[in-house]
């Protein structure tokens, strides 16, 4: 049988009398019992406070932060009612610690500073030194590592003062380990091992482990490995020991840390795996985000990039559930990486610039920025460069834009930190991206504004005396210059180029400048000059040691001689010297055989098929060519072979045996499919349409060449669209039909206009006024003409 209302504490019933009777008479009970009552509840509360700061201590030894922090909390709030300064101190002090143990470092400091409030107040100096200590363990784990020296100096002090032999050792710890984040390794060392010292010496294997895994930290960051496991591993053993899982669960992350440090991927995973669980189990979030992240950069390093994302991706979430800012950039850089090697370029970009956001603000990390900014513009530029492999050439022009408007942050971000080499690579970036844009106008026939893009490349690379970028250049003016007939500035252009490879001191680039120089010179007219200089080539193509050449330029090495001996031939084939010309043109085969290289004996055969043809010798041409279309085939060369079957083609269409000629333009066409090459489906069109125009059949032509025009309107490209229009105006104009001839003239007028090409607009200025003049209307001409000119 129960018996009623006796296991109640004398607390409960006074709360339930007070409830029950709030107007009690005054003698029911005595001034005495009452005081009695709340001496008792008073003793109650201090002695489940003092087993719960036991409990809670436990739980801090053990690792169990989370659980400690609750555990400590109801401490304080019972010695907070109890009033009792010195235990609050203690229990403020204690709760600090928890914090600090989970990288909470703001909410540890608030308390901290409270318990060495107190501690000072009621001149508890031993406290006061351990308070002290803890101030110090934050200030270094906010990285204010100064103050952390300064405070923790105070602490060792006092506690050398107070003779607290354990706290001295704890103190001298920490202080070890402030040194190492100042750099004074040595230093750090020093002071560890005093620690060590004193921990063995008083029997504390709790501290113990820390600073051994402090030893281990400061060998690891001196990349002295060995020592770092061997420490580590006692660590580990220790806090095994002493049953410190928060303590064992970051010696195994280390342990793991110090194997990814050596690269070895594998044993760190395994190690990382084994310490995430028991991180999670002793709550330390910012330790879960940095395991995590750890295992998606092993992962990533060893290209296993699907497993990379995905420990990235759960870094995310969690990074940014504790506030850390520095890791999330990080992990967002890390996933736009991945993006990046898999060359999906729109995500990575999308990525990346979240991540600057981050470094922008609120982290304003500068050096973070400068790398992230040089990223994104390398991503435009390979992003561009797919939008053009895929003839989207406006939007590959736009994307390389994007790049361009962000070089001017970068470079004076890169000029603010006084980094030459980021800049160095910035202003390579920049010049890759002029460079790009200006070939894809060139491809688009818009020379002009090839020309003013090439010329930024020029002055980037003479600002940033990077000769090799200045040669490119170069050699790109060279081509525009070529294409709009300018022959003045392509003499410039060759010079300077002849120049800028002396100083590299570059036999390669030197006989390429030579050659290029002789090509202007025939462009002038001036054939001894040219063969002056073709001959110079030839000779410096002797001094190029092509084995000790990156593999890349041996190919580019093997075909200057080749080129240059061709030029030649072409040079005598163009002043009417036949003999001279073929006689080049065999040296070149005989030494391209040598080379046993037959792409450049193809092309040997067909150069060798030019002069027989330009010598009216078309069965040897073709035979000849024949040749180079046989090895074509044997080394799989569409291109090759296309070049060799239109010479094939053009040599039957002169000799009258037009079916021949057409069956080697429809085989130039089956290719142009194949490969999906719309310039050369539109020249086999043209091949076919010429045949048919030589054999009378008219409308065949006029069929052909409107299919050009609508295979180059559907492509896009100004420069095909304007040379369609003009051959069909052309077309027309050879019959009579001048409305016809002027309303495709006039079309291709206006392209040109739109390609901002005075060059082409003034061609098709001078095609209306040449078909105004054959229509009667001298007026007409003359405007066009003038205008023209």
């Amino acid at each position: 049988m129960h018996q009623p209302l006796k296991s109640l504490s004398l607390v409960t019933a006074t709360l339930l009398l007070s409830l029950v009777s709030p107007l009690q008479v005054a003698g029911t009970t005595s001034e005495t019992s009452i005081a009695q009552a709340q001496t008792q509840t008073n003793e109650n509360r201090k002695d489940e406070a003092n087993r719960l700061f036991q409990q809670g201590m436990q739980q801090f030894r053990r690792g169990q932060y989370p659980q400690a922090r609750e555990t400590y909390q109801t401490v304080l709030e019972f010695r907070r009612q109890l009033n009792d300064k010195a235990a609050i101190a203690q229990t403020l002090n204690n709760l600090g610690q928890v914090y600090n143990g989970l990288l909470e470092q703001e909410k540890a400091l608030d308390v901290l500073k409270q318990a060495l409030q107190i501690r000072q107040e009621i001149k508890d100096r031993f406290g006061e030194g351990e308070t002290l200590d803890n101030l110090g363990g934050v200030y270094l784990g906010l990285r204010q590592d100064e103050k952390a020296l300064e405070t923790l100096q105070q602490a060792l002090r006092i506690r050398r003062e107070v003779k607290d032999r354990a706290g001295e050792g704890v103190t001298l710890s920490r202080i070890g380990f402030t040194y190492f984040w100042l750099k004074q390794q040595p230093k750090g060392l020093e002071f560890l091992q005093q620690a060590l010292a004193i921990h063995q010496e008083v029997g504390d294997k709790f501290q113990e482990g820390f600073t051994l895994f402090r030893i281990g930290g400061v060998y690891a960051n001196m990349k002295d490995y060995a020592r770092a496991l061997e420490w580590h591993e006692k660590a580990l053993a220790v806090n095994r020991e002493v049953g410190n899982r928060a303590l064992e669960g970051r010696s195994l992350q280390q342990i793991a840390g110090v194997y990814f440090d050596q690269k070895q991927y594998d044993r760190a995973l395994k190690l990382y795996q084994q310490s995430l669980p028991i991180i999670r189990e002793v709550g330390i979030r910012s330790q879960e985000v940095s395991i995590l992240q750890a295992m998606g950069d092993s992962y990533f390093n060893q290209k296993q990039y699907e497993q990379a994302i995905d420990f990235y991706q759960q870094v995310l979430p969690l990074a940014r559930e504790v506030k850390d800012k520095s890791r999330e950039a990080y992990v967002l850089a890390g996933i736009g990486n991945v993006h990046f090697i898999q060359k999906n370029y729109g995500r990575a970009l999308e990525v990346y610039q979240q991540a600057l956001a981050i470094q922008r603000q609120p982290l304003n990390d500068r050096p973070a920025q400068l790398n992230l900014l040089t990223q994104i513009m390398r991503t435009y530029y390979l992003s561009a460069s797919n939008a053009s492999k895929q003839q989207d050439y406006y939007r590959a022009i736009n994307l390389a834009n994007q790049a361009i408007t962000l070089a001017p942050e970068a470079l004076n971000l890169a000029g603010e930190l006084k980094d030459s080499v980021a800049a160095k690579e910035l202003m390579g970036v920049q010049t890759q991206v002029y460079f790009f844009i200006g070939l894809t106008y060139e491809s688009l026939g818009e020379l002009e504004k090839a020309q003013e893009f090439a010329q930024q490349v020029l002055t980037i690379a003479r600002q940033s005396e990077d000769l090799p970028a200045e040669n490119q250049a170069l050699s790109l003016l060279f081509g525009l210059s070529t294409r709009l007939g300018d022959v003045l500035k392509m003499i410039e252009l060759s010079q300077q180029q002849l120049e800028v490879a002396r100083k590299l001191k570059d036999s390669r680039l030197e006989a390429s400048a030579l050659n290029a120089l002789a090509a202007a010179y025939v462009g002038f007219g001036d054939f001894p000059k040219a063969i002056d200089l073709s001959q110079q080539a030839l000779k410096k193509a002797e001094e190029i040691d092509i084995q000790n050449l990156p593999e890349i330029f041996q190919e580019l090495a093997l075909q200057i001689k080749p080129n240059s001996w061709n030029q030649l031939s072409e040079i005598y084939t163009l002043i009417g010297e036949y003999d001279k010309a073929l006689d080049i043109a065999q040296q070149r085969l005989t030494l391209v055989r040598t080379l046993k290289k037959p792409a450049l004996e193809a092309q040997a055969l067909i150069a060798l098929g030019n002069v027989y043809t330009n010598s009216q010798k078309f069965q040897k041409a073709i035979e000849s060519t024949q040749q180079a279309l046989a090895i074509a085939r044997q080394i799989q060369s569409p291109e090759l072979e296309a070049e060799a079957l239109k010479k094939i083609s053009t040599g039957y269409a002169v000799l009258g045996n037009y079916q021949q000629a057409l069956e080697s333009a429809q085989q130039i066409l089956a290719i142009a499919e194949k490969i999906k090459n719309i310039e050369l489906k539109l020249t086999a069109l043209d091949i076919q349409g010429q045949i048919y125009a030589a054999q009378g059949n008219y409308q065949k032509t006029l069929d052909l060449f409107e299919q050009s025009l609508t295979i180059a309107q559907q492509d896009k490209r100004p420069l095909r669209q304007w040379s369609q229009l003009v051959q069909l105006g052309g077309f027309y104009n050879s019959f009579g039909d001048y409305q016809k001839s002027i309303e495709y003239f006039q079309q291709a007028l206006s392209t040109a206009q739109k390609m901002q090409s005075p060059q082409f607009e003034g061609i098709s200025l001078f095609v209306l006024a040449f078909t105004y003049f054959g229509k009667g209307e001298p007026q007409k001409t003359l405007e066009f003409a003038t205008q023209g000119l």
